[in-house]
């Protein structure tokens, strides 16, 4: 009671007395921010207020993950495929295999990269998932009903059109490796890549992306990434054929998101 008391006879007298005053506003605004940076800088780990208590919580994605579960679900039974017959702007691939600890982000990685595209945007998409396995039956979510109604082309190495008989055999040696050793194989994630660019040069896109199967989109990456392929198009158009110099800001926040 008497802490309370003296703090309200100070803040009575300070405006009656300048040189409380004095210190009352320094120690208002020192409290006031660091209030501030409490609220707003905990999850910046160069802060001295972060909070690893509540930087990691995951609110966007628990968040992003149910949309695109939801979306898969639908999916199942409604195809949302591409439907226009010119080039498209992006070939988008991601690649997958069966993880040995049997996780599978695969179903939500993709969910989260069509949902919430409109008609138009999927139309510029040549979609094209890659099971990495000579035996694609392995992967759990191989001849799912959603995969064959989101993708435009399920790629594997049985119905590769990239590959001799030869490659296909080495490459099944390169997967007995991997099981008996438990180590990647970076020969064999080249082949994965390999297969996917032919296939996107085939398509005759003008861009392409190569996603992992453990990404999150974001809702409206899209036109994020439209928007910043335009600004690299203007910039190449100026700079003549030396193209640009650096990456566009625009460009650098989609590739951080």
């Amino acid at each position: 009671m008497r802490i309370t008391s003296s703090v309200a006879l100070f803040f009575r007298r300070a405006p009656q007395r300048p040189i409380l005053l004095a210190f009352l506003i320094p120690i208002l605004l020192f409290l006031f921010a660091t209030k501030y940076a409490q609220i707003h800088y905990f999850r910046d780990p160069t802060s001295k207020f972060f909070d690893p208590s509540r930087a990691y919580e995951q609110i966007y994605s628990i968040h992003r993950r149910k949309e695109s579960n939801a979306f898969i679900n639908i999916s199942s039974t409604v195809p949302f495929l591409r439907n226009s017959k010119t080039p498209p702007l992006l070939c988008l691939a991601v690649l997958t295999v069966r993880r040995p600890s049997s996780d599978d982000y695969f179903r939500t990685s993709l969910g989260s990269i069509l949902a919430g595209l409109t008609q138009h945007e999927r139309d510029a998409i040549h979609f094209v998932p890659f099971i990495g396995h000579t035996n694609a039956s392995i992967h759990p979510d191989y001849g799912q009903p959603w995969l064959h109604n989101l993708a435009d082309s399920i790629m594997t190495y049985n119905n590769s059109k990239f590959l001799s008989d030869g490659q296909y055999m080495h490459i099944q040696e390169l997967e007995r490796e991997r099981e008996r050793t438990g180590i990647p194989d970076r020969e064999k994630h080249l082949f994965d890549y390999t297969q996917v660019l032919k296939e996107c040069e085939s398509v005759r896109s003008r861009y392409v992306a190569v996603f992992e199967d453990d990404v999150l989109a974001l809702d409206g990456w899209f036109h994020r990434m439209r928007k910043a392929l335009q600004v690299i198009e203007l910039e190449t158009r100026k700079q003549g054929h030396n193209g640009c110099k650096s990456l566009p800001s625009d460009l650098e926040r989609f590739l951080v998101k």
